[in-house]
């Protein structure tokens, strides 16, 4: 993968309790439940680009019910921030269940 720049601003969504047993930026809960993108050892904290993904994504790791105090937070990713793309060849089995 090659580094590239970001070219635009971005916005992006968090949904969490801020009073809750992990504030909204802790990234905790990837090393509990470790995802797709990433390993216990390789913490992550999962925004989406829309809103309502972000409120899907609550949804669905809650069995069909948010948890009460939820708040979401708008995320600013900068123009100017390198980032690499997703390449299938790099990481054979991403795409395998259980994510």
């Amino acid at each position: 993968m090659t580094a590239q720049i970001l070219d635009r601003t971005l916005l992006s969504f968090r949904i969490g309790d801020p009073a809750g047993t992990y504030p909204i930026f802790d990234a905790t809960g990837s090393t509990i439940a470790p995802g797709r993108w990433n390993t216990p050892g390789s913490p992550i904290i999962y925004t989406s680009e829309h809103y309502s993904t972000t409120l899907l994504e609550k949804l669905v790791h809650g069995s069909g019910r948010l948890p009460p105090n939820q708040h979401y937070i708008e995320v600013t990713i900068p123009r100017g921030l390198s980032y690499e793309v997703f390449s299938q060849p790099s990481l054979p089995g991403w795409d395998t269940m259980p994510a």
